[in-house]
């Protein structure tokens, strides 16, 4: 029978993701700005800089473009234009932005390989590809930009050369004081599959900042893979702590429960998702799987309901009809067998929803 749930990766890009790593790479901290005159380019790019860190992305853009307009071969007013761009999803306009900046600086590693992340955004991944590879030419030092290499190369399908990418991401040496290049050492790990190592990285990113959400969550995701539920929600508690609306810590915490056979506590943790992100239609697969697991088949089969609501899914018509099936409720198993098929037609579900169709039509 098909697992009921799929686990959750931390490995999915993001546009937040996207705007954190940038930032690491671009800016430092901001200081009061005065203007000797209103066109000092140097002072608008300054400002622009503080707007950025304050996420205040639209003015970030507005004082660069007064920086290019005074001075227009102004490089950094053009990168952080494009990192601004880039985090409110922007994407061809970062492109465009840091396009501008390159025809200035040819040779600047960052800006190959911000634009990479914008044309990531734009689901562009030869293109990407293309400028990570230009930015790891220029300056081979980061595992971050190899990771993200990974990223576009796996939505290309093309998992051996995401494996290559991920391998050159930690045979690097790994640099003391970043907490962010530990963490991408740790993701590349657990592409690997080398669990271990991703969770000895991740702890040293979390050595150099105890906070840092997306070490936790690939330290966490680590435990899973191992089988280590307990260490795995201790770390998913950690993340909710820091970030209590973090709808993937909870996420995995119920499943985590429910491989310990904790369903009740399962149905909490995928409850709280409901709480804060009430069109989740996964938290409600999962309260499904867990309501299912304590032989509470109503509840289950509302919960499937409502996650079909959101999003229709076979898995869900799936499990559904099972629940009628132990509730002797056979024409109604029989009807979501069939939505289950007619979603997905080929695969796991399709094949094990057409098994039950022939027991239950004595066929």
């Amino acid at each position: 029978m098909p697992k009921k749930r799929r686990q959750l990766r931390v490995l999915t890009l993001a546009a937040g993701c996207v705007a954190v790593v940038l930032s690491a790479f671009l800016f430092g901290c901001g200081s009061q700005v005065n203007f000797d005159t209103d066109k000092n380019a140097a002072a608008y790019r300054k400002l622009a800089d503080e707007h950025y860190e304050a996420s205040r992305y639209a003015d970030a853009i507005a004082a660069c473009k007064k920086a290019v307009t005074i001075k227009q071969d102004d490089a950094d007013a053009y990168k952080t234009m494009g990192a601004a761009y880039n985090a409110l999803g922007r994407y061809a306009e970062a492109v465009s932005a840091y396009k501008k900046a390159l025809a200035i600086n040819p040779d600047d590693d960052s800006a190959y390989f911000s634009m990479g992340n914008a044309h990531n955004g734009l689901k562009q991944y030869m293109e990407a590809i293309a400028a990570y590879k230009k930015s790891v030419a220029i300056r081979p030092k980061f595992a971050v930009r190899y990771v993200f290499m990974a990223y576009s190369y796996k939505a290309l399908d093309e998992h051996a050369k995401a494996i290559g990418a991920y391998k050159k991401a930690v045979a690097l040496k790994p640099i003391p004081d970043s907490p962010l290049e530990f963490t991408f050492r740790g993701i590349a790990y657990l592409n690997l599959e080398e669990y271990a190592k991703a969770i000895t990285a991740c702890k040293k990113a979390i050595a150099l900042e105890p906070d840092y959400v997306r070490a936790l969550h690939c330290m966490g995701d680590a435990y899973q893979e191992l089988g280590r539920y307990a260490d795995a929600i201790t770390v998913w508690k950690k993340i909710i702590v820091v970030k209590p609306d973090d709808v993937k810590a909870y996420y995995c915490m119920g499943n985590s429960y429910e491989d310990l056979k904790r369903y009740a506590e399962a149905v909490s943790a995928y409850k709280q998702i409901i709480a804060v992100k009430p069109d989740y239609a996964n938290a409600y697969h999962g309260v499904g799987s867990a309501y299912q697991s304590l032989k509470d088949y109503p509840k289950a089969i509302a919960a499937y309901k409502k996650a079909i609501s959101i999003k229709p899914d076979a898995g869900a018509y799936l499990f559904m009809g099972t629940c009628h099936e132990a509730i002797k409720e056979q024409a109604k198993a029989i009807a979501a067998y069939e939505k289950a098929i007619a979603l997905e037609s080929d695969g796991e579900i399709a094949a094990f929803a057409r098994k039950r169709l022939r027991k239950l039509r004595g066929q």
